[in-house]
């Protein structure tokens, strides 16, 4: 089946628009950004300009290179009047409402129908998985070369800024997001991006990182002691590695995202710890660091094989501290894959 057939088959349109660079890369195979493709039966197109052209060529031999020259909308619609688009697929969540009135504006006679082009994301191919595995070997080897530098002392943002170094250095094209640093009282923020916070003897300390690979995301969390761990620390960290690992074990093909993270919620309920966890259990990865579906208390989507999630429990309490333990893993027909290979035991350093 070729890119038009696949694309077309999934949606019943005349042609389909692609305004979101995730997309128009995994489509076309583009790296850039600013560009977009107008997928039709009879033909595929980039519509870029100038800054891109080259770079699209070289790139995307197989495809037709339009230079909108700042004009998109006039280029979409010239493309749609000379295939005869009755139906136009838009990515709507990708579009701003201006964009969306102008369309309509310009091509009164062609209906608009939200297309949810994500989903065609959702299930990875061997190479797709190999890149976010590569990926992942970065994390693990960054965060294994800054083990030595976390210690009371140091500041959080300069934990970060090394394990950040680490990553380039083994080759990351950037980092996945906004690294999360979050030790002591502030390691109860799940989101707790890293600060001038020094880092003292006896607390939690979370890493929440991941690296970029041929474009691709890992994500990997991990929650070390610094020092010697209270035994409250040892029972909250050891609660939920045991609902990670049962949660690792319990994935498989047609299994909703909902399961695995209603199981995680009893087995935290039975230690009392149920009440601060806060999120969901996890998300998928791939060319963007969160796709869907997720395993979450509201989805009710089969989970496939070939699809990569994170599995990804914490505890935050005010006050006292939290951790996270996360793998980013691969369904696979007989169960789950971890990609992610750092230790999960707990770490007193």
């Amino acid at each position: 089946m070729n890119i038009s057939e696949h694309v077309l088959t999934q949606f019943t349109v005349d042609a389909v628009w692609l305004h979101k660079s995730v997309n128009v890369r995994y489509q076309s195979g583009f790296t850039g950004d600013d560009t977009d493709a107008l997928i039709a039966a009879e033909r595929h197109c980039l519509l870029t300009d100038a800054r891109y052209t080259q770079q699209a060529r070289e790139e995307c031999p197989q495809w037709e290179i339009i230079d909108h020259q700042g004009r998109l909308t006039g280029a979409l619609k010239a493309q749609c009047e000379h295939l005869g688009v009755r139906r136009l697929g838009v990515e709507m969540q990708a579009i701003s409402a201006a964009q969306y009135r102008q369309l309509q504006q310009e091509m009164p006679t062609v209906e608009l129908i939200d297309t949810d082009t994500d989903q065609l994301r959702q299930i990875k191919s061997e190479d797709e998985i190999a890149s976010i595995q590569h990926a992942c070997r970065i994390g693990d080897r960054a965060l294994q070369d800054i083990l030595p530098l976390i210690r009371a002392g140091v500041t959080e943002n300069e934990l970060r800024r090394e394990l950040e170094r680490a990553m380039l250095a083994h080759g990351s094209e950037r980092t996945a997001f906004t690294t999360i640093v979050a030790s002591g009282y502030r390691s109860a923020m799940p989101h707790g991006i890293a600060s001038d916070k020094v880092v003292a003897d006896g607390e939690f300390i979370t890493f929440d990182f991941g690296a970029v690979y041929r474009g691709y995301h890992s994500d990997m969390t991990r929650t070390f002691v610094v020092g010697h761990a209270s035994p409250e620390q040892r029972r909250m960290y050891h609660a939920v590695l045991h609902a990670q690992e049962a949660a690792c074990a319990m994935i498989r093909p047609g299994m909703a995202g909902n399961e695995p993270d209603a199981l995680v919620r009893r087995l935290l309920a039975k230690d009392g710890l149920s009440s601060y966890f806060t999120h969901a259990l996890g998300h998928s990865v791939g060319l963007e660091i969160h796709e869907g579906p997720n395993l979450s208390p509201r989805e009710s989507r089969k989970l496939v094989a070939g699809m990569v999630v994170t599995v990804e429990p914490g505890v935050y309490i005010p006050g006292f501290g939290g951790l996270r333990i996360e793998d980013t893993t691969v369904v696979r027909e007989d169960g789950l894959q971890l990609l992610t290979q750092f230790p999960k035991e707990l770490v007193e350093l």
